[in-house]
Parts: C-alpha cells; sequence; structure tokens
C-alpha cells in the first residue's frame, strides 16, 4: 500500500492529493465513538451558523 500511495501521489498526471483544507484525522489512539466524534466536530464547525464548541 505504501508504494502504491508514492507512486500514486507522486505521477506526473493528476497525483492524488489531500485537498488544501483537508483535516487529517490520526485514529491510532481513538476508538471507533472518539474517531466518529471528532469528525463530528469538525463538521459541525463548518456549518454557516454553527455554534462555538463548549469545553
Amino acid at each position: 500500500m505504501e508504494a502504491r500511495d508514492v507512486r500514486d501521489s507522486t505521477r506526473a498526471v493528476a497525483p492524488l492529493k489531500p485537498a488544501q483544507d483537508a483535516l487529517v484525522l490520526d485514529n491510532s489512539l481513538l476508538s471507533v465513538d472518539e474517531a466518529v466524534e471528532q469528525v463530528l466536530v469538525w463538521w459541525q464547525r463548518l456549518q454557516p451558523f454553527a455554534q462555538p464548541a463548549q469545553g
């Protein structure tokens, strides 16, 4: 997979790159519920009339 990722990200035509505004979720130390919660927090922050996060 690592070789494929390097090949895909360095190819001359249409290299695969994350979007400039992409958020990276390292869920190595998170449970599934914690990872989902983080994604939902990020999503909520992007809503037009989002309320500030509590805590």
